[in-house]
């Protein structure tokens, strides 16, 4: 996020590599840790390929996935 959600949310400075504008939301995929992030954000985000920008990780909303794209999490219990 370009604000920050959360307390707990944790500022990183990161490195844009291309910004996907599909309508009223963009994708921007950022360098981070020398790992490529996804970042999905509400409107319409110009931003050059190369620039650092600061966001905002928050913890509870991360997703991760295995090497094979399987997700890295353990399965959540269900509400009955």
């Amino acid at each position: 996020s370009l604000t920050r959600p959360s307390p707990s949310a944790v500022p990183v400075r990161a490195k844009v590599s291309v910004t996907e504008i599909t309508g009223s939301e963009s994708f921007v995929h950022l360098d981070f840790a020398d790992v490529r992030w996804v970042m999905l954000e509400h409107g319409i985000l110009v931003f050059e390929p190369d620039q650092t920008i600061e966001v905002f990780i928050d913890p509870r909303h991360i997703m991760v996935f295995d090497a094979n794209g399987r997700s890295a999490a353990p399965p959540q219990m269900l509400a009955a």
